[in-house]
């Protein structure tokens, strides 16, 4: 998926156990940052449903992939504490795309109305 994201010129904020976080438009602006994200979000899916087959075949096990896209103002930047800072997204925007990604079933691109 990352490599997926880079050929969009995604920006890789954070892995953290199964959750990959990306932003378009972050650190600097984009064209179409919103069609940059749902065409990665689809070829993601698309790559990733031959790792599906794969997994079932070989080891038996079902998994799968769902995707929240959000698109808002968020706060970029190095933020943390003075012991430990690291680049990041807060905001409103980053919840509900987190929210958005819990919730979507495997195979599923949810996204915010705007």
């Amino acid at each position: 998926v990352v490599t997926i994201a880079h050929r969009h010129e995604g920006t890789t904020i954070s892995m953290a156990g199964d959750c990959l976080m990306v932003a378009f438009g972050v650190p600097h602006e984009q064209h179409r940052p919103v069609q940059r994200a749902i065409a990665t979000a689809l070829q993601s899916l698309e790559r990733f449903a031959v790792e599906v087959e794969a997994w079932q075949a070989r080891h038996g096990v079902q998994v799968g992939m769902g995707i929240g896209i959000s698109e808002g103002e968020v706060v970029a930047g190095n933020i943390g504490a003075h012991d430990y800072m690291n680049f990041t997204l807060v905001g409103d925007v980053v919840n509900v795309a987190a929210r958005l990604t819990a919730r979507a079933l495997a195979g599923e691109i949810l996204m915010t109305s705007t």
